[in-house]
């Protein structure tokens, strides 16, 4: 795993109950013994993907919130989630993350916001999302590493989880229209397949959801997906 941060200001991160009392604060102290390297390995990658999103030039201080970055990051509150506060909460990670989103849906064609819908379920749209209970799952997507042979900071960074996100969404989907399934099911049983692809393809033929967590899980993209 890479070198955490050892210094600079906290992005947002929900990770569970440990980095939740942090969300919003200024300033962050890696002093406390709940935190783990892999708590500031998030953290660190997570304002990376702020850096990057916003094109800040963090010259070799990668994954720091340094002046720049907090200029940045008023800047842009201002002109899109006022106030300037200079913290990545959680409206202004929706901001940063939404025309990405957007992008990708439309050009792998996949209905609007649902992809948007996954994200916000699977990670909150928390740049710095680590499964808390399944620690290998990475990122605003959520990507099992378990299964992946691409780095862990692929699955950190938004705009390759983003595409990853999309181009699987759309394959799924293709692959159980492919099967049979009709089109009045197809998109909830393509993000149902997202979470467990065994239920995903079971939905698609029966039209009957296999157990009330496949069927709560759906609910939840679908609310996420109403979230500006």
């Amino acid at each position: 795993m890479p070198e955490p941060a050892e210094t600079g200001r906290s992005a947002w991160t929900s990770r569970g109950n440990k980095l939740a009392k942090r969300m919003y604060l200024k300033g962050c102290s890696w002093g406390l013994s709940d935190v783990t390297d892999q708590d500031r390995w998030a953290v660190n990658r997570a304002v990376l993907a702020i850096q990057n999103l916003l094109g800040v030039d963090y010259a070799s201080s990668p994954g720091i919130f340094g002046p720049r970055t907090d200029a940045a990051v008023r800047a842009f509150q201002t002109a899109n989630v006022p106030p300037a506060d200079g913290i990545v909460g959680p409206n202004t990670s929706r901001a940063l993350l939404r025309p990405l989103v957007a992008l990708k849906e439309k050009e792998n064609g996949i209905p609007d916001r649902l992809l948007w819908g996954i994200i916000g379920a699977e990670s909150g749209w928390d740049m710095g999302a680590v499964g808390a209970m399944t620690p290998n799952d990475l990122g605003v997507v959520q990507i099992n590493m378990n299964w992946q042979t691409f780095p862990e900071d692929n699955a950190m960074d938004p705009r390759f989880a983003v595409e990853w996100g999309a181009r699987r969404l759309k394959a799924t989907a293709n692959n159980l229209a492919a099967t049979g399934c009709p089109a009045d099911r197809l998109w909830d049983a393509a993000v149902l397949s997202h979470n467990s692809p065994v239920n995903g393809r079971k939905y698609a033929a029966t039209g009957t959801y296999p157990t009330q967590q496949a069927a709560d899980y759906v609910a939840r993209v679908r609310k996420a997906a109403t979230t500006p």
